[in-house]
């Protein structure tokens, strides 16, 4: 978190307050992308899961996961 915050990509602008509500945005952000990986690893496990999996992949158009 602190090369976002401080490193030389600078991800994050501003200063103070604004930083950190970048920072908590991110941080929401990245939690639920890890609940959603989580999610589909567990249903992936099933043969129905993983065909459910694809077939709203590929609803939305999307070809990864």
């Amino acid at each position: 978190m602190n090369e976002l915050k401080y490193g030389p990509s600078k991800v994050l602008s501003g200063t103070g307050k604004k930083q950190e509500a970048e920072l908590r945005q991110l941080k929401r952000y990245l939690r639920a992308e890890a609940e959603y990986v989580q999610h589909v690893a567990r249903l992936i496990q099933e043969p129905e899961g993983l065909r459910e999996v694809l077939r709203g992949l590929a609803a939305e158009g999307q070809e990864t996961v």
